[in-house]
């Protein structure tokens, strides 16, 4: 049976990779991996790539809308699939020392060094205005390390997962 082509290229990728390491290269990797074969058959989900600060919804094997772009923490949470275990519209918080809100919480997992819940949600909202982010420097990679552990989204991509996203599906985190 012919394998479809982006299965073939991935093949083809993965194995150029694993002969560069293998050799002591260094292969430069800035492009989030955002194709249908990214959702590796995961359900109803978000996979969250942190080493290139992307994510993206899937479907079953099929990515539903594009890549977004996301900052994360760089050591958790740990690569693996986690379920949602809880969700809401916005979660109270002291931010910088100030009172802030996390719009569009979906609970996951629990960070490595407190114990406390690790989510997706929108850059934190300051109860007396503005943002503890700037939203243009969301998946930048000067960003990336600066959460506490959560994944933080732009408010609108926030809205969208969490529409997407119900208790029980999961949460991949492949890097």
């Amino acid at each position: 049976m012919e394998r479809p082509f982006a299965t073939r290229a991935l093949r083809l990728l993965c194995g150029v990779l694993v002969i560069a390491g293998l050799l002591g290269l260094s292969v430069a990797t800035d492009a989030a991996p955002a194709s249908t074969a990214s959702c590796w058959g995961s359900g109803h989900s978000v996979v969250v790539d942190k080493a290139h600060q992307r994510a993206w919804l899937c479907n079953g094997s099929q990515q539903v809308g594009g890549a977004f772009s996301v900052t994360t923490h760089r050591y958790q949470p740990v690569r693996g699939t986690y379920r949602v275990f809880s969700k809401s519209g916005a979660v109270p918080i002291v931010f910088s020392g100030r009172k802030a809100y996390l719009d569009w919480w979906v609970g996951f997992a629990y960070g490595r060094y407190t114990g406390k819940t690790v989510g997706l949600h929108a850059v934190p909202r300051y109860a007396s205005g503005g943002y503890g982010q700037a939203f243009s420097t969301v998946g930048s990679m000067a960003k990336y390390g600066v959460t506490g552990g959560c994944i933080r989204e732009v408010p609108q991509q926030a809205r969208t997962t969490y529409g997407w996203l119900r208790i029980g599906d999961r949460v991949v985190v492949i890097s």
